[in-house]
C-alpha cells in the first residue's frame, strides 16, 4: 500500500501580525495563497523570504515612527491588491480579497506621509 505525503496548508510557519489590520490581513492571505498546491514547492521558500521581509520592514517602520501607521496601512491594503492580482494569475491559488475595513482604505484618498 502507498501513502503519499502531502503537507497541509497549515503545515507552512505562520506569519508574525504586524498590528495594522491591513497589514495582516495582506500577509495571512499572501501565506495562504504561497501554501497552495498551486505554487510548485521550489519557489515557496522565496516567497516565505520575501513576505518575511516585507512584514518586518513594515513593523520596523512603525516601531520608528507611529505616525507612519496610516500610509503603512495603506501600503498594505495596495499592495495585498497588486499581489493578490499577479499571485492568482500566476499560481491560480486561494488569495482572499481584502476585508472590509482595508477596502475603505482604499477608496479614502492616500495619507500624506509622515514627517521622521
Amino acid at each position: 500500500m502507498a501513502v503519499a505525503l502531502v503537507t497541509p496548508a497549515a503545515a507552512v510557519t505562520p506569519v508574525t501580525p504586524v498590528g495594522i489590520e491591513s497589514c495582516d490581513a495582506f500577509f495571512e492571505a499572501y501565506a495562504q495563497c504561497a501554501a497552495s498546491p498551486g505554487v510548485p514547492e521550489a519557489v515557496r521558500p522565496n516567497i516565505r523570504q520575501g513576505i518575511d521581509n516585507l512584514r518586518e520592514s513594515f513593523r520596523e517602520a512603525v516601531t520608528r515612527n507611529e505616525a507612519v501607521r496610516t500610509t503603512i496601512a495603506h501600503q498594505c491594503a495596495r499592495a495585498h491588491e497588486t499581489v493578490r492580482k499577479s499571485m492568482v494569475e500566476a499560481f491560480k491559488c486561494d488569495f482572499p480579497g481584502l476585508p472590509p475595513a482595508s477596502q475603505a482604505i482604499l477608496q479614502a484618498a492616500p495619507p500624506a506621509v509622515a514627517a521622521r
